[in-house]
């Protein structure tokens, strides 16, 4: 019997609301930027501003054996379950003891502890993208028409680093469209991908989606934590017609909506109809349906959007 919390590489901003011990022992506590209001708009053409944010604390462990916390406020507080209110809470993590059975060797993209400025990961088939703990891995994730992947472990996956890129300025006149100023990169996007796993990982601060599956088919997300989604369209796990889709035991805490089953998303400005088209038949096979979803055993936390959606993607 034992437990282990996860290394801790401290970030801006800077975070100080608790201490915590675990069975006696002080533990060190990871940092977050969350929504400091549960406030949106239509898209202005722009990211939010920092400012409109405020910093949390989480702890991170893997456990086999009954825990005892103490959580200390460094502030005066009436305890309910968030000690002040929305603001300031601390999220605590504990995930089962496993094994991921991950050897180094071809097909494995191994990060370890420590801090890794990626940008761009591309996985293709039978590759397998393993995390530590201990590590902070700033990229995004793609994968397109790729088969049997894995994104694995207890490190942490921040897309703080990815940033937009505006095309024109946003007004009244030349931006009567939701998005078409501006490029933005999901943090894990899979385009028709089959035999898909993800498990254990954390996500921090995603620019737009957290994960993002397109037209996939057998995909697996399982002690998955989202955490950090402050920014407009930081959604959690938005799904577009996939089949065969088993997400259990995650925690997410977004901005925007959380779980979402959808149609395709063919914004497009030009012809519609053949962007339909284009998207739900590729490679001889159809992805003209949404089948076979199951998702339990979540905690969801939503601070504007909506919880669970089934819908059309607008």
């Amino acid at each position: 019997m034992s437990y282990r919390v996860y290394p801790v590489i401290p970030i801006d901003p800077t975070c100080d609301d608790y201490s915590v011990t675990v069975n006696g022992q002080t533990v060190p506590l990871h940092t977050a930027r969350v929504s400091a209001a549960p406030f949106n708009r239509r898209w202005p053409g722009h990211q939010r501003h920092p400012s409109q944010s405020e910093a949390v604390q989480f702890l991170s462990l893997a456990a086999n054996e009954p825990l005892r916390f103490e959580i200390t406020p460094h502030a005066p507080a009436y305890f309910t379950v968030e000690p002040y209110g929305r603001h300031r809470a601390l999220h605590i993590f504990i995930d089962p003891e496993v094994d991921f059975g991950v050897q180094p060797g071809e097909g494995v993209l191994y990060f370890g502890p420590g801090e890794h400025d990626v940008g761009l990961i591309e996985m293709h088939s039978n590759e397998t993208l393993y995390l530590d703990e201990g590590a902070v891995v700033y990229a995004s994730i793609h994968a397109t028409d790729a088969e049997n992947i894995r994104i694995l472990g207890h490190g942490i996956l921040d897309n703080s680093k990815n940033t937009e890129e505006i095309l024109f300025v946003a007004n009244a006149e030349n931006n009567d469209e939701a998005v078409t100023n501006v490029k933005r990169r999901h943090t894990v996007q899979l385009e028709y991908c089959t035999g898909v796993r993800i498990e254990g990982i954390t996500i921090r601060d995603s620019l737009v989606y957290n994960i993002r599956p397109l037209g996939c088919r057998d995909l697996t997300v399982k002690n998955v934590k989202i955490i950090g989604c402050w920014r407009y369209n930081s959604d959690g796990i938005d799904m577009h017609n996939c089949v065969g889709v088993r997400i259990s035991d995650c925690f997410i805490r977004t901005f925007d909506d959380s779980i979402c089953i959808k149609g395709f998303d063919c914004y497009h400005a030009g012809d519609v109809a053949a962007a339909v088209r284009a998207a739900m038949y590729r490679g001889g096979k159809s992805y003209d349906v949404f089948r076979d979803a199951v998702i339990e055993r979540c905690v969801i936390w939503n601070d504007w959007g909506k919880s669970l959606e089934i819908g059309a993607e607008t």
